[in-house]
């Protein structure tokens, strides 16, 4: 039974103790993204690893697109955060002074004097967002030599796949992935929210790529190789979490316990693979260190894990962002469709909704509000991107449709400045509240409050 069902095994000690001796090592395009978010020490000792086995590695094509199109982006999140410490630092400092002087201890209170602390606070603060600066320099940078990259150059070379043929050859695949996604077979089918992001399509060297068939791309190169090379085990390293790539199992806490049985069937059946293994970035490192006695420390180890779990929740909060926005979407189309005889979605667009009313077509951008304080920069963007499509696509008239969780964000929102905005043609804003389950992402209760032009 085992040979018909092996997706459902595991292996013995010296079974892994084998493979690990020949298997070819593939890592996923997050495996290398994450070198940029390690501390340096780490990404250090990953590239060592990397190098050890330099011989048995192997990278799909598509995996070296996707790094090297999200390497400045990742470099410049990363670069992104040596700004927001120091905005964090000085608005602590100076948020302290308000508060201490506000007290007015100096005409009511006849020992309490702050003064001396307060001045040791800002020289702290000036020192450390000094050696920020300096650290800033010798960061990672867009600007600068890419001093991974080099290094993953030296390692790769001659060691990532083909280019696909054609856009055809693409297509076939992406078809196939949109047959799989509806019936649910990994991997990729949880990759649906990137459609709704604002690039779903992207062009590299005259061929077109769809983003939410990535992850299935990916296997079926992974699978290509192995059939052109007949090679008998592999192990593949990647950061994907998702039940898309593993068998998860409820046992008082989700538990990780093997890649999708599906995947080890269907790489053993489509080509000749024995043994198909898989590891996120700190498993890969674990079972290196034992396997391999490359000497990883468990600092890196450690950083390598909370690197990840900290991509896990970023995800997940920007999956229920993305939710939150989708539904709300919903619900103000559920609202215009009492009022407009004609209201239909816009897809991949920069406005949400268009209504016709007595043959003048209206153009609405849903935009959810967290912070209200920064709503000036919301509208403002929201309304460059909506009226480039006005413009071009014959509306009338154009309304932003803010949405927050209370009214009392309304009251604020209401009575702020927006005369930067005074160059734009009048636009209508119209401010509404919703419920929102930050949970699942579930939008109810939607309900206008107010409404104005600007």
């Amino acid at each position: 039974m085992k040979n018909k069902f092996k997706g459902f095994y595991s292996h013995s000690n010296s079974e892994f103790s084998e493979i690990w001796k020949n298997a070819v090592i593939v890592f996923d395009a997050n495996v290398l993204l994450n070198l940029y978010r390690y501390q340096v020490s780490t990404t250090e000792q990953l590239l060592n690893v990397i190098e050890s086995v330099k011989d048995r590695i192997w990278i799909p094509y598509h995996v070296a697109l996707e790094y090297q199109r999200n390497r400045l982006k990742v470099i410049a999140e990363q670069n992104e955060k040596f700004s927001e410490v120091k905005n964090i630092v000085s608005k602590g400092v100076s948020s302290l002074r308000k508060e201490l002087d506000s007290l007015n201890l100096k005409k009511r209170h006849s020992t309490i004097e702050p003064e001396k602390f307060l001045i040791e606070i800002d020289s702290a603060a000036t020192q450390f967002k000094k050696e920020l600066d300096l650290l800033e320099k010798q960061h990672y940078s867009v600007m600068n030599d890419d001093p991974v990259r080099s290094k993953l150059d030296e390692l790769l070379n001659n060691r990532v796949g083909s280019k696909p043929a054609n856009q055809d050859e693409i297509d076939k695949l992406e078809k196939k992935a949109s047959v799989r996604f509806d019936k649910k077979i990994p991997p990729g089918y949880m990759d649906s929210n990137k459609n709704n992001t604002n690039i779903p399509v992207f062009t590299y060297d005259g061929i077109s790529y769809q983003r939410l068939y990535s992850d299935y791309i990916v296997w079926s190169q992974i699978i290509d190789y192995a059939k052109k090379t007949d090679i008998k085990n592999i192990i593949f390293v990647t950061d994907d979490s998702k039940e898309d790539w593993w068998l998860k199992i409820k046992q008082n806490s989700l538990k990780t316990i093997s890649p999708r049985p599906e995947l080890v069937s269907e790489i053993s059946i489509r080509s000749n693979v024995d043994n198909f293994l898989m590891y996120s970035s700190e498993g890969f490192l674990k079972y290196a260190n034992d396997l391999l006695s490359v000497g990883v420390s468990d600092d890196a180890i450690e950083d390598v894990r909370d690197v990840v779990l900290s991509r896990q929740e970023e995800r997940l909060n920007a999956q229920l962002m993305r939710n939150i926005g989708i539904n709300t979407e919903k619900e103000v189309y559920k609202w215009l469709k009492r009022k407009y005889d004609e209201v239909d979605f816009v897809l991949h667009s920069s406005v949400d909704i268009v209504a016709v009313h007595e043959n003048i077509k209206i153009a609405f951008d849903v935009t959810v509000i967290r912070e209200p304080r920064h709503v000036v920069e919301s509208v403002k963007y929201s309304m460059n991107e909506a009226l480039n499509y006005a413009n071009k696509n014959d509306i009338s008239e154009l309304v932003l449709v803010l949405v927050m969780a209370n009214e009392n964000a309304c009251d604020d929102i209401r009575g702020m400045d927006f005369s930067s905005l005074i160059d734009w043609i009048p636009v209508k804003i119209i401010l509404a509240t919703a419920k929102f389950d930050k949970e699942t992402g579930a939008v109810t209760e939607f309900h206008p409050y107010d409404k104005f032009e600007i």
